[in-house]
């Protein structure tokens, strides 16, 4: 996530931390003191004395899992992702179910791109703390970087249920829509992350812009489709590359000046699937992608369009 988003996460997540659990465990500590005054610190964003603070706590209470927890968090702000895992893990060991300790976790785990490992430890903290509306809005990011929109859409999704006024999951929702070729969809989204955070306006303005033009190849792809058109001098054999990057069936890329767009400079790529090479000659295309797009992210942004199907498995042969 870029630092932007994450931080958003992150800010509002310390603020909640610091003034509810956080407040009620320091009482149940060894070294308060150390706690208070590492707390206090951090949260005026001295991490490096906030972490002195916290080495001292947990030196003088070394099973005191909220001193733990505290210096991974500080750890994340000071960008060391790995260590605060290893904090992290002694804090949860020492604390069974300790929610903000999980979360906490996943994030440094989102930070060092174990995403697995983070979407495992949310997984966690949803089921410990079903309405935890910023472990669904993390996860949902997570999913995204793991290629799983629809799984990312159902999580923004929950997070603006629960909270209809953070921007940040209609920024997700967005993402994933945007992924998905739903760009009115995503588009909406955006807009509504500017409308409740103004912050969002740098980032998401330029892609509002893409996803606008987008929208506009995305309806002459579907126009040229049904054109009737000789593929004489204009054929790409695809069916190798089709079958290397699983696309299911096969097409026929082709090129020429016919396919110019409605502004008559826009050259595009005809696409053609069919089943079989002799089908070359007089066909109908079935869509087009623009040419400034290589042969390839044509092809698959074509089939991302239509849905085609992916290749299935091969069966692994007998023993």
């Amino acid at each position: 996530m870029n630092c932007d988003l994450h931080g958003i996460i992150k800010a509002l997540w310390v603020v909640i931390t610091v003034t509810g659990v956080g407040g009620a465990a320091l009482a149940a500590e060894p070294a308060p003191d150390y706690l208070a005054q590492g707390q206090k610190k951090y949260q005026a964003k001295d991490y490096q004395g906030a972490l002195a603070d916290f080495d001292l706590a947990v030196n003088a209470a070394p099973k005191g899992a909220e001193a733990y927890y505290w210096r991974g968090v500080t750890k994340i702000d000071l960008k060391l992702a790995k260590s605060a895992i290893t904090d992290f893990d002694q804090a949860i060991r020492l604390k069974k179910n300790y929610t903000d300790a999980y979360f906490e976790r996943a994030y440094a785990k989102s930070e060092a791109q174990d995403y697995q490992g983070a979407l495992k430890d949310l997984d966690k903290v949803i089921a410990l703390k079903p309405d935890h509306v910023n472990a669904y809005n993390e996860r949902g990011w997570v999913k995204l970087q793991l290629g799983a929109q629809r799984g990312a859409l159902g999580d923004a999704d929950k997070a603006i249920a629960l909270k209809p006024d953070w921007a940040t999951p209609y920024r997700v929702r967005g993402d994933a829509k945007n992924k998905l070729q739903d760009f009115n969809g995503a588009i909406a989204d955006w807009q509504k992350a500017i409308q409740l955070d103004a912050a969002f306006a740098k980032i998401l303005n330029p892609e509002i812009d893409k996803a606008q033009a987008a929208l506009k190849t995305q309806a002459y792809a579907g126009k040229c489709a049904g054109e009737l058109i000789t593929t004489k001098g204009y054929v790409i054999n695809w069916t190798e590359w089709g079958e290397r990057y699983g696309i299911a069936n096969p097409f026929l890329i082709i090129s020429g000046p016919e396919y110019q767009g409605e502004d008559g400079k826009t050259s595009y790529y005809g696409l053609y699937n069919f089943p079989h090479l002799k089908d070359a000659g007089e066909v109908r295309l079935t869509g087009c992608v623009p040419q400034q797009r290589s042969p390839y992210r044509g092809l698959k942004y074509f089939s991302e369009l239509y849905e085609a199907q992916p290749l299935a498995e091969k069966a692994a042969p007998a023993p």
